[in-house]
């Protein structure tokens, strides 16, 4: 089964975030680099621009994707005609940001065979 682009996509989304958590805490919780957004424990809030250019790297368009990610609940609307909300995180200046609806843990499949697992 081909997996569509959409959902390719957000699963390196959530891996990609999974890998730079950093970038979405405040500076007195470690991040001393770049600020992309924020968890706002139902969704993380991710900036609109930086989100759009890291997928693009990846050959991703969040533009080509949106729609369908709205569709299956990984993007969480501010209204029914907007994509990104503007918004302030950690003080900064007001943005677009795009909410992110991240997998609950127990959505998250874990196919380890452990006893395979060489430690």
């Amino acid at each position: 089964d081909e997996v569509d682009v959409a959902e390719r996509a957000y699963q390196w989304l959530i891996s990609y975030i999974s890998a730079n958590k950093i970038r979405f805490l405040d500076t007195a919780q470690g991040n001393h680099g770049e600020i992309w957004g924020a968890d706002r424990n139902d969704y993380l809030l991710f900036n609109a621009e930086i989100l759009r250019n890291e997928m693009k790297k990846a050959n991703y368009s969040f533009d080509a994707v949106k729609k369908k990610w709205a569709k299956k609940g990984y993007i969480n609307k501010p209204d029914s005609k907007h994509f990104a909300e503007n918004t302030s995180v950690w003080g900064s200046a007001k943005a677009p940001h795009i909410r992110i609806v991240l997998p609950k843990q127990e959505d998250v499949e874990d196919n380890t065979d452990y006893e395979e697992v060489q430690i």
